[in-house]
Parts: structure tokens; sequence; C-alpha cells
């Protein structure tokens, strides 16, 4: 019994995690999504029973451009076989990746040596890139809808926030300190304007829900 309860101390004496986590975010401005995924790296502190402080490097992307985005040839033919009346819905076009840099501070309602549940919040610098594929005029045969010609442009842009989310966590502690458990958390970014309208092609702010994987030490 001695001995069982000085391992027992030991392990929940470990309050310093290292862990990677793995998910699929949902960026709320894209209309198609396609090539999503998320991953990051993260440094977590328990320095007290309720509190623990992250430190993180975070990286997401959704990008649903065709493969025949950079042939101009395939790509007229593509936008030429359609009709009126599907050509806008079939060209949502758009791509944005981002790298996140940041920390997060979480309050423990459940913390022991199996069991971790977290509320958190998080804020950082927040880096993106995206682009929008827009259709600027057609013309088309009334009769048939056939596309007869168009002109085309592809957007870009780069930007620089601040952000700042709150999450979710559960962690279970395995054998040997290892760690499995997921991650909700959100990323919301002030977003810079021009005469009240929104000038980045896709708006940065996304959900992202991530398996963890780490250890304890």
């Amino acid at each position: 019994m001695f001995a069982f309860n000085i391992i027992n101390a030991q392990e929940k004496n470990k309050k310093q995690i290292l862990f990677i986590g793995a998910g699929s975010p949902v960026f709320m401005d894209k209309d198609r999504a396609l090539n999503n995924y998320a991953f990051s790296i993260n440094y977590q502190n328990r320095f007290s029973e309720s509190f623990a402080l992250d430190g993180f490097y975070s990286y997401a992307q959704s990008n649903n451009y065709p493969g025949f985005i950079n042939n101009s040839q395939q790509l007229d033919q593509f936008l030429r076989n359609l009709k009126n009346s599907e050509i806008f819905e079939r060209t949502l076009w758009s791509s944005i990746y981002t790298h996140s840099i940041g920390a997060k501070i979480h309050y423990s309602f459940v913390n022991n040596n199996k069991f971790y549940f977290s509320f958190s919040y998080s804020g950082g610098i927040i880096f993106s890139k995206s682009s929008i594929f827009n259709l600027k005029s057609i013309e088309y045969n009334p009769a048939t809808g056939s596309i007869l010609n168009y002109t085309d442009e592809i957007s870009k842009d780069t930007d620089t926030q601040l952000f700042y989310g709150p999450g979710l966590s559960f962690q279970y502690t395995l054998p040997k300190n290892y760690i499995v458990g997921f991650e909700a958390t959100g990323y919301f970014a002030k977003q810079k304007e021009s005469g009240g309208l929104i000038t980045i092609p896709v708006i940065t702010d996304y959900y992202n829900l991530s398996i963890l994987f780490g250890k304890k030490f």
C-alpha cells in the first residue's frame, strides 16, 4: 500500500505534457470543404490543480480548387460545358492556409491520474493566405443556356491578425504516462475592412476538432 501511494503521487506530479493534435477544420466562410486538415504542436503545464497553460503552434487549411485550375485549356472547356443556371454554383472554388502561434489557459473541472476535462480560452497571432475564384461576367445563349463567353479572375491576399477562441479539452492517461484525447477549439480573428466590406478573399475564422496524442513528463 505504501509503495502504491508513492507511485500514485509520482504519477500525479507529472504536470508537463507535450502532445500533437490532428484534426479537420471547418472554415465558416468557405462554400465547399475539401482537403481540410489541421495539426498542432502543444506544450502544457498544469501549474495548479485547476489551471493549466499551453503554448502552441497550429496549422489549418482548406482547398477545393479542381486539379485543372492552372490549365487554361481544361478550365475553359469545363466552363463552356456548363449551363448558365449552374455555372456559379459549380465554380465556388477557394483556398485558405493558416498558421497560428498562441497561448491557452485551461480551467479543469476534472483532474485526476486518469482523466482531465477542461474549458479553455486561447489567444495569439494568426497568419493566413487565401484565394477565391470569381466569374466577373458571362455571356450565354438565352435559348439554350450555353456559355458563349466569360471573364474570370482569382483574387489572392495574405493577412496577419490577432485571434481568440474558446475550447473544450479531454485527455486520458494511458500506461507509461502516454495520453490520448480530443480538443474542440475556435479561432476567431478581427477582420480588416475597407469601406464596410471585408477585403480578404476568405475569412480566417474556423472551428477545429482534433485528436490528441502525447506524453506526460
